[in-house]
């Protein structure tokens, strides 16, 4: 029988104290050493003399630099991140890391790629459609110099971002309170609230809340809804491949396919787009999220799991 997943969070020194020990040296990490990293293009744009270049106190993001100077020091947030993960599951829980991914020996890349695989396609599919909506809205804008400048950095610093967050808000959240909650709706409820909670500064929110009631539920919903249904799939498939995989393509192609006006990483994409529809892309997420899910299941079998 297949160890479950969720039992890997009895694994190591599960004291209250530890967890909030962990908590706080992943804050420390996160947004202390990640944010202080950040305020060094931040004290740049304040002291180079550019009238052109500033800081939008809206959005927080920075204006007239480099978008890949940006892009470079806000995943550097996220490596922090990571870190700070690791950190606190080797010294603080005294457990591998990798017990936040699978409880089998080695990592499963074949259901990574089935996660990557099978959600880039549906992001595509959904992309065709909103293409079709709003034609005049895109066009390409793809830059040779700049993109393949862009390219090597974005593979390297997205797979990491995406990492640490479904380290993070999958495993560390799903395997800790699942010691104590054994219900699958409830964990991934849980998993998708604190995922939704930090992406509500994202720029494409303040966009939402911009364009009226509805749209602001839709544009908070769309991060609550990946959140779940990625816990969803953690739990189903009794690992963290296929979740880090969709994560993975989902802000891949947002850093190299497709790109908009308000998207929290401005780079060089292949298109642009002026269309923001926070309701279209929530039901294009529920969408997305059913067949995700039931494909998933259909190609992944697990094995019968053991109680103990």
């Amino acid at each position: 029988m297949q160890s479950s997943y969720l039992k890997m969070g009895d694994r190591g020194k599960n004291s209250v104290v530890r967890y909030i020990c962990s908590i706080l040296t992943i804050l420390i990490f996160w947004q202390g050493i990640g944010a202080l990293l950040y305020l060094i293009p931040i004290i740049y744009v304040f002291v180079d003399n550019n009238p052109n270049t500033y800081v939008d106190l809206t959005t927080g993001r920075l204006i007239g630099i480099d978008p890949l100077i940006d892009y470079i020091f806000l995943n550097m947030t996220l490596v922090c991140f990571f870190i700070g993960v690791y950190v606190a599951m080797r010294c603080i829980h005294q457990r591998s890391i990798k017990t936040l991914i699978t409880p089998e020996d080695k990592i499963n890349w074949k259901k990574f790629f089935i996660g990557f695989g099978v959600y880039g396609i549906l992001l595509i599919l959904s992309g065709v459609a909103d293409y079709l909506a709003a034609p005049e809205t895109y066009r390409i804008s793809f830059d040779a110099a700049k993109f393949f400048v862009g390219l090597p950095i974005i593979l390297i610093l997205t797979p990491i971002q995406t990492t640490a967050e479904e380290l993070f808000f999958r495993g560390y959240v799903l395997q800790g309170f699942g010691r104590k909650i054994k219900n699958t709706f409830i964990l991934s409820v849980i998993s998708g609230f604190i995922f939704m909670v930090p992406h509500l500064l994202n720029p494409e929110v303040f966009k939402s809340r911009s364009m009226g009631g509805f749209e602001t539920i839709s544009g908070v919903a769309y991060y609550f809804l990946v959140g779940f249904i990625f816990a969803v799939v953690t739990i189903k498939t009794n690992s963290l491949e296929v979740a880090m995989g969709a994560h993975a393509v989902n802000n891949l192609i947002g850093a190299l396919l497709v790109g908009f006006s308000d998207s929290v990483f401005q780079t060089n994409t292949v298109f642009y787009t002026t269309r923001f529809d926070p309701v279209f892309n929530f039901v294009s997420m529920i969408i997305i999220s059913i067949v995700f899910y039931f494909v998933i299941v259909k190609m992944i079998k697990t094995q019968k799991l053991e109680d103990v």
